[in-house]
């Protein structure tokens, strides 16, 4: 019997070993371009041993997005601050009454527990609103209101300024001065502020409902926020002024 021998038997075993030894793959490779992720990435490969930088700030990152702003040559920078500005003084906010109880005018009472609420509205989040939701209250409004009048002067490093005259409507516990008064080439050094009387003008003789200075820290929170600002300053005026108007627009 003749025995006849398969000579492609060695050929194979050599492909396979040549296979084993040199990572072919008889799978057709894609030479398509990939998208090569930036070190600390998702997806990006880091050879062992090697470190892998954290992502910048406002990249996402395998554990999420991370907070920061994004930087770039077209990034936005913050405004610079201006260096004068127009500083106007818009109007005040007054109680319901004296802090004895008595009304502005004539003989009424301020309700029992309206002040109580009056002095738990200004340490709520938002104490302008509140504030106003109580003095439109109708036991309020049946309360004779002031007519106020007063003057103010810019004081900066140079002393006070000449007093501005003050005149509001009448009959309000919200009144806007007429105008209105404004000061310009206000100083944003942290120098200027502003002192301002009110009082109330009875038949007889003025009566006082308070003063308060406007800093320079009001004057700069109403340049940030570019519009009417309400600062309170009830505490400079036993609660019967409870809020200052003001602007502060740059020159």
């Amino acid at each position: 019997m003749s025995v006849m021998l398969d000579a492609s038997r060695p050929m194979r075993s050599w492909f396979v070993i040549a296979l084993a030894l040199f990572g072919c793959s008889s799978t057709p490779r894609s030479y398509a371009p990939s998208y090569a992720a930036p070190p600390g990435a998702p997806g990006a490969y880091t050879p062992p041993g090697s470190y892998a930088p954290a992502p910048a700030p406002g990249y996402a990152s395998a554990s999420g997005y991370q907070k920061g702003p994004r930087m770039g040559p077209f990034s936005a920078l913050p405004a610079p601050m201006p260096t004068s500005v127009r500083l106007t003084l818009h109007g005040v906010t007054i109680a319901m009454g004296k802090i004895d109880g008595s009304a502005w005018d004539g003989f009424g009472r301020i309700a029992p527990g309206q002040l109580e609420r009056l002095a738990t509205a200004l340490g709520a989040p938002n104490p302008y609103a509140e504030v106003l939701a109580i003095l439109a209250a109708p036991v309020n409004q049946a309360l004779a209101k002031p007519e106020v009048i007063g003057r103010a002067m810019l004081l900066t490093a140079a002393g006070y300024g000449p007093p501005t005259q003050l005149r509001a409507q009448r009959d309000t516990f919200t009144p806007t001065f007429s105008g209105p008064p404004s000061w310009s080439g206000v100083s944003t050094n942290g120098a200027a502020r502003l002192s301002v009387e009110v009082a109330d003008n009875d038949a007889f003789f003025p009566d006082p409902v308070g003063s308060f200075q406007i800093n320079s820290a009001d004057i700069m929170r109403a340049v940030r926020e570019g519009r009417v600002v309400q600062i309170r300053v009830d505490n400079q005026t036993s609660r019967q002024i409870l809020f200052a108007a003001i602007s502060a627009m740059p020159e």
